[in-house]
C-alpha cells in the first residue's frame, strides 16, 4: 500500500479505539520517512489522547510546519499547546486553522476555550456560540460557554446554558461540575453540593469536581470538611496542582498557618507559573512568625521576577499638566464592597478635591453590593473589571491617560498585580490592601506612614516608602454601628479577639495564658468565620489547652450575618487582645469604636504595627505593648481599673472621632499632597 491508503488505514483504526495498533503503524511509516505530516499528525492526536502531552506538541509542531495549510493539524496542535496550559499560543493555532478552513467547528470551539482562560471572556463566548452553529458538540459546548459566562459574571445566563448540557447528557460530569459552580456563585449552596457529588458519582477519578465540593464546603462554613476533602483530593490525585492550592486557602481558615505554606509550595513544585497560588502563599507568610522577614521579603521579590519582568512594555510618557488642572489617580480594587478596604477607601473617594485629583476607579468586586453602588455614585469615572482580561484593563488605563495608579489590592484574591507589571501609568502606587511589599521593580511608591514603617524599613520594599505626616489610614465607621453598652459591674472581665484564627499563633495563645492566670475568673471570647463549624471550634480549644488555657474558660461565638450583630458583640467584652506579628486593623478599628480598649504588641514588620499606628493616632499609645511581657502587664493593669474602663465605654468613641483617624477632609489632603510629591519626583527623574 502507499502512503495514503496506509494513513487511511491508520485513521479507521484510530476511530474504532485500535490505538496501540494505529501507533504501531504510524511509527513504521516514520521510520522509514520522518517527514511523512500525516503520521506526525495521527501519532500527535494518539499521544494527546494518552495524556503525552510534551510528545504530541513536539509531533504536533513537527506537522504544521511541514503542511502549514492544513486546518485539522493547526486545530490538533493548538489543543496540545492548551493542554500545557500555553493559551496564547493555543489560540494563535486555532485562529491559523481557522484562517484556512472559516467552518472547522473545533477551531472555534478551542479558540473559544483559550480565549476562556485569557479572560477574553466576550470574544470567548462569540467564538463558543459560533461553535455550536457549526455543529460542535452541543453538550459540551454549552458547558464552554457556561464557563466562560460565569467569568464574565453573568450567572444566570451561565445557570441555564449549563442546565442545558446536563439535560442533553445527563451522563456529562463535567457539565454538573460547571452546573455547581454557577449555583454556588448564585448562593444556591444545597444545590452545587447535589451537582458536585452527582459529578463525582459519574467521574469518580476526577479531582475537580471533588475540590470544587470543598469550596462549597467553605462556602457553608463547613471548614473542617473542605480540609478533609482537599486532603483526600492530593491524596488521590497527588499532581492536581489547584487541589495543593485550595487545600492552603483551606488550612488558611482553620489557622493552620505552617501547613497552608506547605500546601502551597507542594502546589508551585508541581506548576510554578501560578501568580494567584504564589500570591496566597506570601499573604499566609505575612500570618507566620516562624518565617524571617528576609526570607518573606526575599518570596515577594521572587513573585516580582517571576511575574513582574521581561513583560513590562515601555511605560507611557508623562502627561503635561497645566497649572490648577488636577492629576488623574486611578484605583484598581476588588474590594469594593462590604469589606475592610471599603471602610478606609470610601472616604478618600468621597473627599477628593476635584481640582486636585480626577478620581478613576477601575472595580474588580465579584459580588457588588449596597456598599459599591453607594461608592459608585461618588465619581463619574468608575468602570467595572470583574471577569474582564488583563490585556483590556491595561490598555484602558493607558487610553485614559492616567497619571498614578494605585493598587488597593497587593497580594490578595483577584489581585490585577500582572496589569501594574507592565506600567500603564507613569507612577503606580501600592496602598491600603495589603501589609507588605508587592516585589514589583514596576511598582513605584509604597504609602504608610512612620510608625507602621519607620526609618530602616526601606530595605524590605521594593516601592519607595512614601510617608503621610499621619496614620495611613482613614476610617469611617459603619453607619449602622450600634452604641456601645454601659458594662454593668462585672465579677469576671472578658477578654476578647475577633480576629482570623490564622492571626492567633502559638506565641499570641501563650501569652493569652499568662493574662488569664494572672486576672482571677476572665474569660475569652473568640470569633472568627471559621468558628461556625463545631469540629475548628474543638480544634481551636484543643490548641489552646495546649497552650495552657483552660476551654471551659473560652467562648467561641459563631459568625453574624449581619454587621450590627458582628459590632453589637463587643458590649460583651471588656479589653482588646490583639494579635501578633500580624495585627488586626478593621477589628481593631471597630473594637474601639464600641467603646473597647485594644491591647496591642508591636513588632518590626508593618503588618506587626498596623495597631500601633491607629493607637498613636487616637491619642491611646499607652495600649501598646514593645514586650511580650508588658503585653501582658497592661492587659492585667487595664483589667484590674473598673473605672477607666466604664470611663472609656462611654468617652472611646467621642474621642476616636475627634481623632484625625476619622478627620476625612485633611486625610485627603495629606494623600493629595503625597500624589503630588510622587509625581513632582518622576517629573524631575
Amino acid at each position: 500500500m502507499n502512503i495514503p491508503q496506509v494513513l487511511q488505514k491508520v485513521t479507521q483504526l484510530y476511530q474504532g479505539e485500535k490505538f496501540a495498533e494505529a501507533e504501531d503503524v504510524c511509527c513504521q511509516i516514520l521510520k522509514s520517512d520522518p517527514a511523512v505530516h500525516g503520521a506526525l499528525y495521527m501519532l500527535g492526536a494518539i499521544l494527546l489522547r494518552r495524556g503525552e502531552v510534551d510528545g504530541a506538541v513536539d509531533l504536533l509542531r513537527r506537522a504544521v510546519t511541514l503542511a502549514p495549510a492544513i486546518p485539522v493539524y493547526q486545530s490538533a496542535y493548538g489543543t496540545a499547546l492548551f493542554s500545557q496550559q500555553k493559551f496564547t499560543e493555543a489560540a494563535d493555532a486555532y485562529r491559523r486553522a481557522m484562517h484556512d478552513s472559516p467552518r472547522l467547528a473545533s477551531a472555534h470551539r478551542g479558540l473559544g476555550r483559550a480565549l476562556t482562560q485569557l479572560w477574553e471572556l466576550e470574544l470567548a463566548i462569540q467564538s463558543l456560540k459560533k461553535a455550536l452553529e457549526l455543529g460542535a458538540p452541543r453538550a459540551e459546548t454549552l458547558a464552554d460557554i457556561a464557563t466562560a459566562q460565569r467569568r464574565l459574571g453573568k450567572w444566570h445566563e451561565g445557570l441555564e446554558s449549563a442546565r442545558e448540557a446536563v439535560t442533553l447528557q445527563p451522563q456529562f460530569a463535567w457539565g454538573h461540575n460547571i452546573l455547581g459552580l454557577i449555583q454556588g456563585d448564585l448562593g444556591d449552596f444545597p444545590g452545587a453540593k447535589a451537582s458536585f457529588e452527582r459529578a463525582i458519582a459519574l467521574r469518580p477519578d476526577q479531582p475537580e469536581a471533588y475540590s470544587n465540593l470543598a469550596k462549597n464546603f467553605r462556602s457553608t462554613g463547613h471548614f473542617s470538611t473542605a480540609v478533609e476533602t482537599l486532603r483526600n483530593v492530593t491524596n488521590l490525585s497527588p499532581r492536581y496542582v489547584v487541589g495543593h492550592a485550595n487545600l492552603g486557602m483551606a488550612l488558611t481558615d482553620v489557622g493552620e498557618v505552617d501547613e497552608a505554606i506547605a500546601a502551597y509550595r507542594h502546589a508551585l513544585e508541581l506548576y510554578q507559573d501560578a501568580p494567584a497560588t504564589r500570591s496566597n502563599m506570601l499573604l499566609c507568610m505575612n500570618y507566620s512568625p516562624k518565617l524571617s522577614r528576609q526570607l518573606v521579603a526575599d518570596e515577594h521579590r521572587r513573585w516580582g521576577v517571576m511575574h513582574g519582568l521581561g513583560s513590562s512594555p515601555q511605560p507611557p510618557a508623562m502627561r503635561h499638566i497645566e497649572p490648577g488642572k488636577p492629576l488623574r489617580v486611578g484605583y484598581v480594587s476588588a474590594d469594593l464592597c462590604r469589606h475592610p478596604v471599603a471602610s478606609f477607601f470610601e472616604p478618600i473617594l468621597q473627599n477628593h478635591n476635584p481640582n486636585v485629583v480626577e478620581a478613576y476607579v477601575y472595580n474588580d468586586t465579584q459580588r457588588p453590593d449596597e456598599i459599591t453602588a453607594r461608592m459608585k455614585h461618588l465619581t463619574p469615572r468608575w468602570t467595572d473589571w470583574a471577569g474582564r482580561s488583563n490585556a483590556l484593563l491595561e490598555k484602558v488605563i493607558r487610553s485614559e491617560q492616567i497619571d498614578i495608579l494605585v493598587d488597593l489590592n497587593g497580594h490578595t484574591e483577584l489581585n490585577r498585580l500582572q496589569v501594574f507589571a507592565r506600567k500603564p501609568a507613569p507612577v503606580q502606587v501600592s496602598y491600603l490592601g495589603y501589609p507588605n511589599t508587592t516585589g514589583l521593580m514596576a511598582m513605584d511608591y509604597w504609602l504608610t506612614d512612620a510608625w507602621a514603617d519607620p526609618p530602616g524599613s526601606e530595605q524590605w520594599y521594593t516601592e519607595k516608602l512614601v510617608r503621610l505626616p499621619r496614620c495611613f489610614l482613614c476610617y469611617k465607621p459603619p453607619a449602622d454601628a450600634p452604641l456601645p453598652e454601659h458594662r454593668v459591674q462585672q465579677s469576671s472581665i472578658t477578654f476578647g479577639s475577633f480576629n482570623k484564627l490564622a492571626k492567633i499563633t502559638d506565641d499570641v495563645i501563650a501569652l493569652w495564658a499568662r493574662i488569664l492566670a494572672e486576672t482571677a475568673n476572665s474569660r475569652l471570647t473568640l470569633k472568627d468565620s471559621a468558628t461556625a463549624d463545631p469540629s475548628v471550634c474543638d480544634a481551636v480549644r484543643a490548641r489552646l489547652q495546649k497552650g495552657g488555657i483552660d476551654p471551659h474558660r473560652v467562648t467561641l461565638e459563631a459568625p453574624r450575618q449581619r454587621q450590627i450583630d458582628h459590632l453589637s458583640l463587643y458590649n460583651s467584652i471588656d479589653i482588646a487582645l490583639d494579635t501578633f506579628p500580624y495585627n488586626g486593623t478593621t477589628t481593631t478599628c471597630e473594637a474601639l469604636w464600641m467603646g473597647v480598649p485594644v491591647i496591642t504588641l508591636a513588632g518590626e514588620p508593618h503588618a506587626s504595627r498596623v495597631s500601633l499606628s491607629i493607637l498613636h493616632t487616637i491619642g491611646y499609645a499607652e495600649w501598646v505593648a514593645h514586650s511580650p511581657d508588658e503585653y501582658v502587664r497592661l492587659a492585667v493593669k487595664l483589667a484590674a481599673d473598673t473605672s477607666r474602663r466604664t470611663q472609656l465605654r462611654q468617652g472611646l468613641r467621642q474621642n476616636m472621632a475627634q481623632s484625625s483617624l476619622m478627620d476625612a477632609k485633611g486625610f485627603v489632603t495629606a494623600l493629595e499632597a503625597a500624589y503630588q510629591q510622587m509625581w513632582r519626583e518622576r517629573c524631575l527623574a
